[in-house]
């Protein structure tokens, strides 16, 4: 992707309305509905900015947000399962986030060191 003038996102709405459909027939066909999806946005938006603003100083934009929030979680979940870290799971909302946090800088610091240093700059 190319950097575009004032710093606007290079992500089209077409990507987000196609991703949002895709997470709806996801959502209704295997967790029960539309309200825990999103919920489950609302969690990866807030999780991927709180990661911004601890590996960047600053707030990505609401999908870069969201995608960094929803690997967050995925990973955070690897790692707690995988040192044990069970205890987390338990803590209502905040330890939710915490487990998504973690895995967030985990990635944004590892495709730092092994792919690009400047990745989500």
């Amino acid at each position: 992707m190319t950097k575009r003038k004032n710093d606007e996102s290079a992500y089209s709405p077409a990507l987000l309305i196609i991703l949002l459909i895709l997470l709806w027939i996801f959502a209704s066909n295997v967790m029960g509905g539309i309200v825990p999806l999103l919920w489950k946005l609302l969690y990866w938006i807030a999780t991927g900015a709180i990661t911004g603003l601890i590996v960047r100083g600053s707030s990505y934009d609401l999908l870069k947000n969201g995608l960094l929030g929803f690997a967050g979680a995925i990973l955070g979940g690897a790692l707690v399962r995988f040192f044990g870290l069970h205890f987390l799971y338990h803590i209502p909302l905040v330890g939710l986030l915490a487990v998504g946090i973690l895995g967030a800088v985990t990635l944004v610091y590892a495709m730092r060191i092994f792919v690009d240093k400047n990745f989500a700059r």
